[in-house]
């Protein structure tokens, strides 16, 4: 696979890059004795900063601007499947690419992916707490309670809604399990909303928040 990395402005290799090629550390002190402990943990190469692994080949380190476009290649570009969680950071580390941040970047750019959300499981558990019509005294004999995990929106927030539902005719394998994004308009009631277009076009009906999903921009 290959990435174009570009030249970038000083960013987080900055200080042990500088302090590799020429000694000189930041005038703060913190900073400077960072510097130092983690200097051995990487190599300066013609220029570019390798992070030395455990084991295995160097790995390239990616500028702050070249994330995001190491982050798309190996995901979605002509070599990616898509993959998500710990498998993404373990193919772009395979790849030969490191950053400090990159754990935390790859669930947030996973999170944020149009298709990805789309294409996310239907949730199982209850979005918000169950009204029993019997009572309950006999089951919490047994040690049963309900799980939740309360789902609750805001007048503005973006949200999918259930593509099975509005297209029950249409859904086959291929199908994104999600349709939108929409906007909240109004909160009807516990876990009870109106929706609208993103125009601002009303949209017929009220939806329960089994029926929702949050979309991440």
């Amino acid at each position: 696979m290959l990435v174009t990395v570009l030249e970038e402005p000083e960013d987080w290799q900055t200080p042990t890059s500088r302090f590799l090629s020429t000694g000189q550390l930041s005038d703060n002190k913190l900073e400077a004795k960072k510097a130092q402990n983690r200097s051995y943990k990487f190599h300066l190469y013609q220029g570019e900063l390798y992070k030395k692994p455990v084991e295995g080949p160097f790995l390239l380190c990616v500028s702050a601007n070249n994330i995001p476009k190491v982050l798309f290649e190996v995901h979605n570009g002509r070599c990616g499947s898509r993959i998500r969680g710990r498998s993404l950071a373990l193919k772009i580390t395979r790849t030969g690419f490191f950053w400090p941040t990159l754990s935390k970047d790859e669930v947030m750019y996973v999170k944020t992916f149009d298709a990805c959300q789309r294409l996310s499981n239907i949730p199982q558990k209850p979005a918000a707490t169950l009204t029993p019509v019997i009572n309950s005294i006999p089951f919490a004999m047994f040690g049963l309670t309900w799980r939740v995990k309360n789902r609750q929106f805001n007048v503005g927030d973006l949200v999918l809604r259930m593509y099975a539902i509005t297209r029950p005719n249409c859904k086959n394998k291929l199908s994104p399990k999600w349709e939108g994004p929409y906007k909240i308009s109004k909160v009807v009631g516990p876990a009870t909303y109106e929706l609208s277009h993103l125009n601002g076009r009303l949209i017929n009906h009220t939806w329960h928040a089994t029926k929702l999903r949050k979309y991440y921009v």
